[in-house]
């Protein structure tokens, strides 16, 4: 039997709220099997989501937390993995493309947008679950609009006073772009598989023959 469309919205924000918590995937993923199977015991029984779950979702979600188990250290683990996948990925393709430099607002600045960036989304995605289609697409571009001003901002402070801060050699670009492609590729296998994997190699060898043999 296939769920009913608030069910399945149901579902959909309690997974996003709970990941946002810092909840495991797999105690995640278990659980919502779980209550997937009480939603369509109850839908053939007359009921609705909130006849089943009660009431107040966000508090309902609360007490699963407590009782799950979430981790600071695990959101933390989360943003720094997909700050450092978006930082591998541009000096690999940098390094791929030319010899490597750096000015100082790439080095630090960009790191931190990036986890602003992050944060304003997550906070977004856990503000807007549970509420309307319509609150939900206004909390979300909002929040998505807020990330996406800081990293316009630093990118155009980088453009006027970016001069280089650290330049490499040939072999020194050819040295970190190494390293940085091996953490590229690292973390999206083991985010993503080896699809994930054989799909970033073919994105970098995009960029490298595009760069070198087209423009």
């Amino acid at each position: 039997m296939k769920l009913s469309l608030e069910s399945e919205k149901y579902l959909q924000d309690l997974r996003s709220y709970l990941f946002t918590k810092g909840v495991k995937n797999e105690v995640l993923d278990e659980f919502i099997e779980e209550a997937k199977g009480h939603l369509i015991e109850g839908e053939q029984d007359g009921k609705d989501v909130h006849q089943i779950f009660g009431c107040n979702p966000k508090e309902y979600a609360n007490d699963l937390i407590v009782a799950m188990g979430s981790s600071l250290r695990r959101q933390l683990a989360i943003i720094s993995q997909i700050v450092l996948i978006i930082i591998s990925y541009q000096v690999s393709r940098m390094g791929l493309t030319d010899t490597l430099s750096f000015t100082l607002v790439e080095i630090i600045g960009y790191p931190i947008v990036y986890i602003l960036f992050l944060l304003f989304v997550g906070f977004g995605v856990r503000i807007s679950s549970f509420k309307s289609k319509n609150h939900q697409n206004i909390i979300l571009l909002i929040s998505i609009a807020l990330g996406m001003l800081s990293m316009i901002t630093i990118f155009l402070l980088n453009s006027r006073i970016g001069d280089p801060f650290i330049e490499l050699s040939s072999m020194g670009s050819i040295v970190v772009t190494g390293v940085f492609v091996s953490v590229f590729l690292l973390l999206i296998q083991r985010l993503l598989g080896w699809f994930g994997f054989i799909s970033a190699i073919a994105l970098l060898l995009f960029h490298f023959f595009m760069n070198n043999y087209f423009l």
